[in-house]
């Protein structure tokens, strides 16, 4: 029989079933491998009833094409009767931060880095330093007919200390802050993709009571549940400043989660199905996340043979 390593991989690259496969083993279609959606599919995403899309769209696996305009608009926050009328005011968004193309590796690196970051590390196991008990033999080695032993705290016997057991221990790491930039913007362009973003004027409706704010995060549609199958749920709702009224309305709400927008990450958007960001907000993230890039002399990232290198 063939070894079943090389075989996968190569079944993995096809994305098919076949009969050389164990009948208990089934592997599905990969999403990354599905053929790109053409231009009109993605014009259609882009422009969902919320989002103003001007100029030339990119389609899905190159970066935003010149000339692209990208507006939303300012929903009214707390007025139920107009919430799924859009207003007058618009806000714009910059293509680079939310027309990326989805980019899977920098999202898996990013989380992989916040959620090590969030684990705690005090696990912890005794050495024989830790160890209480006398470190003499406990009988002689030879002559009583039982397995030699040295002192009673040795590994192998019941209640002795641990072998190369768990300290506790910083498990965060460094991550670059190019990747850390580039998996943000990744993921709000994702959201807005999905038609999962909503722009609002504010978050503060001037109490502090909870169901308040539910009746307006239901008037929105924030708090539809996701379809079986279908990860994620509730709402994200980032802030341009908490206020303690946003504080104590928000807090009591299942699956919804209230930052401030440095403090907005890729793990916490991934966790919510919908993004309900404050239009200062939305200027304010992408003040910050393109500092970065403004300063840049280096612009081959824009170079339509890098983004044709990229896409393959």
């Amino acid at each position: 029989a063939r070894p079943l390593r090389p075989l996968l991989r190569r079944r993995c690259l096809c994305a098919a079933t076949t009969p050389d496969l164990p009948p208990n083993l089934s592997i599905g279609e990969a999403e990354v491998l599905k053929p790109k959606p053409s231009y009109e599919e993605a014009a259609e995403a882009l422009r969902h009833p919320a989002i103003l899309a001007e100029g030339a769209l990119p389609v899905l696996g190159q970066l935003p094409l010149p000339g692209l305009t990208l507006k939303a608009k300012v929903l009214k926050f707390g007025d139920a009767a107009g919430a799924d009328a859009a207003g007058d005011e618009v806000v714009e968004l910059d293509p680079d931060v939310w027309a990326l193309p989805p980019r899977p590796e920098v999202v898996q690196q990013v989380v992989t880095w916040h959620r090590a970051g969030l684990r705690a590390g005090n696990a912890s196991t005794k050495t024989y330093a830790d160890k209480s008990g006398s470190g003499r033999k406990l009988y002689q080695q030879k002559g009583s007919g039982k397995a030699r032993a040295g002192n009673i705290r040795a590994p192998q016997r019941l209640g002795g200390v641990k072998t190369h057991g768990p300290k506790p221990r910083n498990w965060s790491y460094p991550l670059n802050k190019k990747i850390r930039n580039l998996g943000l913007r990744v993921a709000l362009s994702a959201k807005l993709r999905e038609g999962k973003l909503i722009v609002v004027d504010g978050l503060d409706l001037g109490s502090h009571k909870t169901a308040e704010t539910h009746a307006a995060l239901d008037a929105l549609g924030a708090l539809e549940r996701a379809a079986p199958g279908r990860p994620g749920s509730g709402a994200l709702l980032i802030a341009q400043e908490m206020t303690p009224n946003m504080f104590y309305a928000a807090r009591n709400i299942p699956n919804v989660d209230l930052v401030e927008h440095p403090d907005a990450s890729v793990y916490e958007m991934l966790r919510r199905r919908f993004l309900v960001v404050e239009r200062a907000a939305v200027e304010a993230l992408q003040e910050r996340l393109m500092t970065t890039y403004r300063s840049r002399t280096d612009m081959s990232m824009y170079d339509p043979d890098m983004v044709h290198r990229d896409a393959l």
